[in-house]
């Protein structure tokens, strides 16, 4: 192994435990201390990337930091560079993300530079920055960010993505520019909506996808729809926020899906998930204006946050991500059907709701009251049916072969039926002390609710997901069956 290489790491382990010392004896903040250090690991880090020919050993690097950082923030010994009032994992994320980058990385280690540069220096300059001197603060996730750091955030980022540009070409177009502009904000967005560290693990990934794909890879088609796609989403957040379907954390959220959704995947992508989002939003609005009371079971009501996007949206993200990589179009139809079993779902609550039929639990057969969670009623699966045929309406052109819409249309019932029954036996349920509804909440009758049953891990968005990921898994049996 180069000398240098082992400097670097003994300087690494030494500077790890020198901004402990020193947060401990209260020469620094410890916050200060611990976006210190983030600066020099990840300028050591940097360093061994351009000396080291060889992957497997960074990989291995990163692979060893990981466990290495686990351990000590496991067992509380780095407690004021982690002191935040509870275990921060950021500083472990961010060893792992470089191993993920260098382990998806090709020869070419360009992207991952660009990558890591950005979470090192960005993200260390606007902490650091934003802790001395801003006065305005906001919240999008759990961490409190500052107007002033995200500033420095979104210029660190574009000055490392112009610098790239200036020594490549020489001079930057005016779509290389509105390239720059739309990647830097996006990626400053992820990192405003990241809470508790794991900013160090999806700043990284996503910039080295976005570099990876619109920057190495310049000359691709999808560049200008990126572009698109920024204006598209942030036209859709500020209206979808202004009129109240969104919180803004959830439009934040919508504005990143779009960019990736439509940058990567057009309006083939596009449509379908819009559609989900268009035609659920209008039906929850009218649903609300008839039946409004039933909204007191429900977790979460009225505006959409940015768990219910990821939820619904983020395994989209994923697979348009992945299909731009690995070019297989199974990626899109499990996109579809994905988004299929979420609308199905969406459209048995909102239009069973609605109506309010008899209702029964899906499980014991016992009639409940409209809205507990696992209930079914005749209008709900008749919506159900209805919200599965409207995406795959959407995606007709792209997928027109009638025996597989249909066992898509059929997947995307039984997948609102699963998301039912889990509804019923493992999502946590809550009991009011005041007024004893069972409910989805953590408060109801501006009281903290009581755990009545199922799984405390287990809320809605999770369920959503997990129906969704099953019924994926069914379609995954029929094809190979």
């Amino acid at each position: 192994m180069n000398s240098e290489i082992l400097y670097i790491v003994a300087a690494l382990f030494l500077g790890v435990f020198i901004s402990e010392y020193a947060a401990r004896q209260k020469w620094i903040n410890h916050i200060i201390s611990r976006k210190l250090l983030h600066l020099f690991a990840g300028t050591a880090v940097l360093r061994i990337m351009v000396i080291v020919e060889e992957k497997e050993l960074l990989f291995w690097l990163g692979v060893f930091f990981t466990i290495f950082l686990f351990i000590i923030i496991k067992f509380g010994i780095l407690k004021e560079v982690n002191s935040s009032g509870r275990k921060s994992w950021g500083i472990v994320l961010f060893p792992l993300s470089f191993s993920i980058l260098i382990y998806f990385s090709k020869s070419d280690l360009t992207s991952a530079v660009l990558a890591f540069s950005i979470m090192t220096f960005a993200d260390a300059f606007a902490a650091i920055i934003g802790i001395k001197f801003a006065k305005k603060e906001y919240y999008l996730g759990k961490d409190k960010k500052s107007f002033l750091g995200s500033t420095i955030f979104f210029l660190t980022t574009s000055l490392i993505l112009v610098t790239y540009f200036l020594v490549i070409n020489s001079t930057i177009s005016l779509q290389t520019g509105a390239l720059i502009f739309s990647i830097s904000m996006i990626i400053t967005l992820i990192e405003a909506i990241s809470s508790n560290g794991s900013d160090n693990f999806f700043v990284p990934i996503f910039s080295f996808i976005l570099i990876q794909l619109l920057i190495v890879n310049e000359g691709n088609s999808f560049i200008v729809d990126s572009i698109f796609g920024f204006i598209l989403g942030a036209l859709v957040a500020a209206l979808s926020n202004k009129f109240r379907v969104l919180t803004k954390d959830g439009a934040i959220a919508t504005l990143i899906l779009a960019y990736f959704i439509y940058g990567f995947g057009g309006l083939k992508w596009t449509l379908p998930i819009f559609t989900f989002f268009i035609l659920s939003s209008l039906l929850s609005r009218i649903r609300h204006s008839k039946n409004r009371k039933v909204e007191d079971r429900f977790e979460k009501t009225g505006n959409r946050d940015a768990m219910q996007v990821i939820a619904n949206g983020g395994v989209g993200l994923f697979l348009v991500v992945l299909n731009s990589f690995f070019n297989n179009e199974l990626f899109y139809i499990i996109f579809v059907l994905y988004i299929a079993v979420m609308c199905a779902d969406t459209w048995a609550t909102e239009i069973g709701t609605y109506f309010q039929a008899a209702t029964y639990n899906i499980r014991t057969f016992k009639i409940v009251e409209s809205g507990v969670s696992g209930g079914v009623s005749m209008p709900g699966l008749v919506g159900s049916l209805a919200g599965g045929m409207v995406i795959l309406l959407s995606s007709f052109i792209w997928i027109n072969n009638f025996v597989l819409l249909a066992v898509m249309l059929t997947l995307s019932f039984i997948g609102s039926l699963i998301d039912s029954f889990m509804g019923a036996t493992i999502q946590v349920q809550h009991k009011c002390n005041i007024c004893k509804l069972v409910t989805e909440k953590d408060f109801h009758c501006d009281q903290k609710t009581d755990f009545y049953k199922g799984l405390s891990f287990i809320n809605n968005d999770s369920v959503n997901f997990l129906s969704g990921l099953l019924t994926c898994i069914l379609f995954f049996i029929w094809i190979y069956s």
